[in-house]
This record gives C-alpha cells, structure tokens and sequence, in this order.
C-alpha cells in the first residue's frame, strides 16, 4: 500500500493558507448568523443531552452532526456566538491546508 505524499511544499502552502485565513477572519467579522445558523444555535444551546439534542431535531432536515459539534462546544468550553465562527473557521482551514498540500 502506498502512502499518501504531498504534492505541494510548505513554503507554497502557508503563505496560501495564511491569506486565506485572514480574508475568511475578515469575512466572518462582518457575517452575521442567518435564520438556519441561529436554528442550530439554539437546537444546541437549549438541549440538556444529546439524546435530547436529538429528540429536539427530529422535524430538521439538516444533519445532526454539526448540532453535535455545536453542542460540544456550547456546553464544554463557551456559549457565545463566535463559537460557530470558529467552528467553521477550523474546518475551513483544515480542508484548504489538506487540499493545497495532498491534492494532485
């Protein structure tokens, strides 16, 4: 089995990804939550388990996966808004850094 190599070097990928993360920071200050965002939000902030984050979503369409991740977060660590900003902002980053360095 062949092991994954990168394609592109660091010296490319972190200017990239450095740019590329202050315009999303710049982005994200200026984003305010949409009607969906702040469903997810509150489906989160107001569930007191996740077996109750689940009952709560059982009329969503959208994945339970991201409340999860938002719960976590909501629960564990803070329950302010810009949780959701830096939820998405890892993410973000990690797939633009995994892209521009594995990526053929």
């Amino acid at each position: 089995m062949n092991p994954i190599k990168p394609t592109l070097s660091l010296r490319i990928v972190i200017p990239v990804l450095m740019g590329y993360l202050v315009l999303t920071i710049i982005g994200l200050y200026y984003h305010e939550l949409g009607l969906e965002e702040g469903q997810q939000y509150v489906f989160a902030r107001d569930s007191r388990s996740l077996a109750d984050l689940y009952h709560n979503m059982r009329y969503e369409g959208h994945p339970r996966t991201w409340c999860m991740l938002l719960y976590g977060i909501i629960h564990f660590i803070t329950p302010s808004l810009v949780a959701i900003h830096l939820l998405h902002l890892a993410i973000t980053a990690t797939t633009v850094y995994l892209f521009l360095r594995y990526a053929r």
